[in-house]
């Protein structure tokens, strides 16, 4: 493990999340936009802030941020400048703390809603809302989606859009908390 120090121009910003792109660089969400680190020097990508999450889809080698309103693609182009674009389908106004994919779709979480890309069809993402729900964490298990919601449990999801319940989690505290991380030997919770 090696000690990286944040710039000191970028020393007031929060992490949220941390990914890597391959072997190039590595991918920071900050409370004020998205940071960039190749091994010797920090770049901030002009996004809007703050950015809560970032994504890579290693099979599309694409870069995804959440961001308070929404989410977008970081994109590198010819000139070796990032640009962002809006993710076709995803006009939110909610924010997006989670995104989650697999081989086939990449998933941006909301507080009550989601919206489904498929990275290799050149169509938009699908909306898929679940009223009077709060989406408190989601994870991929064996290629499917689980929703844990606030005081109602877990829940797999179905391309129809349709909950199907796992158990009953709610009991097991009053302000539940969710994460994951993925390993070479698989998701954990």
């Amino acid at each position: 493990m090696t000690e990286v120090e944040l710039g000191r121009q970028f020393s007031d910003s929060r992490i949220g999340s941390i990914v890597q792109e391959g072997e190039e660089a590595m991918f920071f969400s900050t409370s004020r936009g998205l940071l960039k680190y190749d091994g010797s020097t920090w770049e901030r990508i002009g996004t809007p802030s703050p950015v809560l999450r970032v994504y890579h889809h290693k099979q599309s080698n694409r870069i995804f941020v959440g961001l308070k309103q929404g989410a977008v693609e970081v994109v590198l182009s010819d000139s070796g400048t990032y640009a962002v674009k809006p993710v076709a389908g995803i006009s939110t106004k909610q924010p997006v703390t989670h995104i989650i994919g697999s081989d086939e779709a990449i998933y941006f979480i909301g507080e009550n809603e989601m919206h489904r890309l498929i990275p290799d069809s050149k169509g938009a993402a699908t909306y898929h809302e679940f009223p009077k729900k709060l989406i408190s964490g989601a994870f991929l298990y064996l290629g499917d989606l689980h929703l844990l919601f606030y005081q109602e449990g877990l829940f797999l999801w179905a391309d129809d859009n349709t909950l199907k319940s796992v158990g009953t989690y709610a009991q097991l505290a009053d302000n539940q908390m969710l994460f994951t991380f993925t390993s070479l030997e698989g998701t954990y919770v």
